[in-house]
């Protein structure tokens, strides 16, 4: 999919059915499903992860790829980290629909924002 579409494209569009399901989850009538659905989440929230070091490492100079993917996956595990700790709060003293939409609107957002500001970097392999 990367090939055809581009990398910064196809981050964005695999990230769209998490969000979906996400927005979705909370509304779900019964255990059956939402746990379907979560399982679907799960394994479908990772693909981008190679893409986006594929893209990260493809932009950056050589001498400065060690710092940049330091501060990358420090920036997504000091997330993964806090993510639990507010989701715990919402649910016990807000709502438990809350964390779910929280997440797809996060998510979302995030796709957004990184299809706006790399859309027009090209990756060398894309330059060709």
């Amino acid at each position: 999919m990367a090939k055809r579409i581009g990398m910064i494209n196809a981050t964005v569009l695999s990230r769209l059915p998490v969000v979906g399901v996400n927005l979705i989850l909370p509304f779900m009538s019964n255990y059956t499903i939402a746990a379907l659905l979560q399982g679907f989440k799960s394994a479908f929230s990772m693909i981008d992860v190679p893409l986006k070091q594929s893209y990260l490492m493809g932009i950056t100079r050589k001498s400065r790829r060690a710092s940049v993917a330091g501060a990358s996956s420090t920036a997504m595990r000091v997330a993964a980290t806090i993510a639990p700790t507010l989701s715990g709060y919402f649910l016990q003293y807000v709502s438990i629909m809350l964390p779910f939409l929280l997440e797809g609107a996060f998510q979302l957002t995030s796709a957004v924002l990184l299809w706006l500001f790399f859309k027009d970097i090209k990756p060398p392999e894309e330059r060709e």
